[in-house]
C-alpha cells in the first residue's frame, strides 16, 4: 500500500502515458494562437474598410433625397411682378417653383413658376378672410 506525501504528484494516468498526447496539446495551442492572429487581422480590416467607405461617401457631394436637383430646362426666364412688389420667399418644390410676394398695396401673393420652362403657371392672391368673403 502507498501513502501520499506532502509535495508529492502522483504519476501520470493512463490519457498522460500516452506518447504523442502532449504533441496534440500543442498543435491545437499552435491552430488556437494562429486563429486568433487571423481573427485579429480582420478585424483591424475590417475596420479599416469600414472608415474608408465612411470617408469616401462623406466627401462625395451628392444632393440628399429630400432637395431634388434643379432641371435645368431652360437658360433664362422672365416673370413680371406686379409693381411695387417684393419677394418674400422662394421655394422648390417638385418642378414647381413657389414665390410669396409682397405687394406694396399690401397683401400677399404666390406665383407659381414651371422650373422646366420657366413659365408662370398662375398666381394666387392671399386675402385676409374678411376680404377673401367679399370678392367674388
Amino acid at each position: 500500500m502507498k501513502t501520499w506525501m506532502a509535495g508529492a504528484r502522483p504519476s501520470a494516468g493512463p490519457a498522460m502515458t500516452k506518447r504523442g498526447n502532449g504533441n496534440r496539446r500543442v498543435e491545437r495551442m499552435r491552430a488556437l494562437k494562429i486563429l486568433v492572429v487571423v481573427m485579429g487581422v480582420m478585424l483591424v480590416g475590417g475596420t479599416a474598410a469600414l472608415i474608408a467607405a465612411i470617408i469616401d461617401r462623406a466627401s462625395r457631394h451628392t444632393p440628399t433625397a429630400g432637395a431634388p436637383p434643379v432641371p435645368r430646362g431652360f437658360e433664362h426666364a422672365a416673370v413680371a411682378l406686379p409693381p411695387g412688389a417684393r419677394v418674400v420667399t422662394a421655394e422648390l418644390a417638385g418642378d414647381r417653383i413657389l414665390v410669396r410676394l409682397a405687394r406694396a398695396e399690401g397683401g400677399e401673393a404666390l406665383i407659381i413658376i414651371d422650373a422646366k420652362s420657366g413659365a408662370a403657371l398662375g398666381t394666387i392672391d392671399l386675402l385676409p378672410s374678411n376680404a377673401a368673403e367679399a370678392k367674388p
